[in-house]
């Protein structure tokens, strides 16, 4: 019946069988149907469905889309379309019909988010979405629904921009320079954490294939936006998917010979080390609540060697500027001090304890932070920990 209907030579015809497949027999279709579906796919609807694609807003527009996400959602259940080329044909459509706008949207977004899921998990899939900007593109398109689904959409950007299954000289660098700086600027006009979220998802990929210096982006634009950033993350009470990333990212970038931020401003200093305090003070929490390791790397040893320059400026910083800084030092002070006495950190090298008693004694100094005769002989015990004598083969 379906053969036939998909034969005819009228267009409602052909659009009432396919609807009859993609709605009464989702889930009931073996291989040999789908295939039997996909191969006799009818022409002219494939033709409209590419017609709206190109001019989005004509007569009857809202149907054929509907139709077309039920078909898209269909076809991309079944694990032989991830490879197909026909599937690959209504993947291509997808990209573009989701570049333009509908308001009104009746689909099962989870399901779409399992569908495209499936699909990028092959890598020529997956690099085309990349390079067509897809996250953003179905954030913008479902915007109404993603609002409900954070952690469904924070697991669908990191899914898409994981590196691991991307080869970097597969993507289009051209697209990705412009790709990030869309969404720089959609950021830097509307504050949602799901936009941040994307583009620190998508820079983090950058980062691992090593293309910071590849491609180009409005470096000033990306500062302006960090102060929204910033906000976003300390507002948060829950441990929130966007600080993670955001250090990593600006202490990548500060070291970049493209693309770079220098701290040539008072106001510079201020974001960055509070930025770096917050994420610090998280991973030192998170060391004493659960034993997970701090380990030492360069960009923590940079980060705190700022926070450690704004603690010497402190005192000459205009308080009333500085409250949130001030909150976030003090948070870090206790996160030293609870880690500090933790017996494995006597066994560090002795850098790394230097540089804890550096921020610990500095910040007790220099913010007015009041202590007990408990605390000192805490911090005494640590000291004792140094060793007696050095050599320079002692400090690394």
């Amino acid at each position: 019946m379906y053969i036939g209907s998909a034969e005819s030579h009228n267009l409602l015809t052909q659009c009432e069988a396919v609807r009859n497949v993609t709605s009464c027999c989702g889930h009931d279709l073996d291989s040999n149907d789908y295939h039997l579906f996909i191969d006799n796919f009818p022409s002219d609807v494939y033709d409209e469905f590419q017609n709206v694609s190109e001019l989005p807003y004509t007569v009857g527009y809202h149907e054929t889309r509907t139709l077309f996400f039920d078909v898209f959602v269909f076809i991309y259940r079944y694990p032989e379309s991830i490879t197909s080329p026909k599937a690959r044909r209504f993947f291509i459509l997808f990209l573009e019909f989701i570049k333009s706008i509908d308001v009104i949207v009746s689909i099962d977004v989870n399901s779409l988010f399992d569908c495209i899921e499936k699909c990028i998990s092959y890598e020529p899939n997956k690099v085309l979405f990349i390079d067509e900007n897809g996250v953003y593109n179905v954030f913008n398109y479902f915007h109404n629904q993603i609002s409900n689904l954070s952690q469904k959409f924070e697991n669908f950007c990191v899914q898409v921009f994981e590196s691991d299954y991307v080869k970097r000289y597969h993507l289009y660098l051209v697209k990705l320079s412009e790709n990030v700086n869309r969404i720089i600027n959609v950021y830097s006009c509307i504050n949602e954490e799901e936009v941040g979220l994307q583009l620190f998802s998508f820079l983090r990929m950058v980062h691992h294939l090593d293309l910071f210096d590849e491609i180009e982006f409005d470096v000033s634009r990306f500062y302006d936006c960090m102060n929204s950033t910033f906000m976003l993350m300390i507002n948060k009470t829950d441990d929130n998917m966007l600080s993670p990333r955001v250090s990593k990212i600006l202490s990548t970038i500060l070291n970049r010979s493209r693309n770079t931020i220098l701290i040539d401003e008072l106001d510079k200093l201020i974001l960055f080390a509070s930025i770096f305090a917050f994420d610090l003070s998280r991973k030192l929490r998170r060391a004493v609540d659960s034993s997970e390791k701090f380990k030492m790397t360069t960009n923590k040893r940079q980060k705190i060697s700022i926070i450690y320059l704004t603690l010497i400026v402190f005192p000459t910083i205009d308080h009333s500027q500085t409250r949130v800084l001030r909150r976030l030092l003090i948070e870090l002070h206790h996160s030293v001090e609870k880690y500090i006495e933790l017996p494995s950190t006597f066994n560090r090298c002795f850098n790394c304890k230097l540089l804890f008693a550096q921020i610990y004694i500095k910040s007790e100094v220099n913010l007015g932070i009041l202590t007990n005769r408990t605390n000192h002989d805490k911090l005494y015990d640590f000291l004792k920990s140094f060793p007696h004598s050095l050599t320079l083969s002692t400090i690394d």
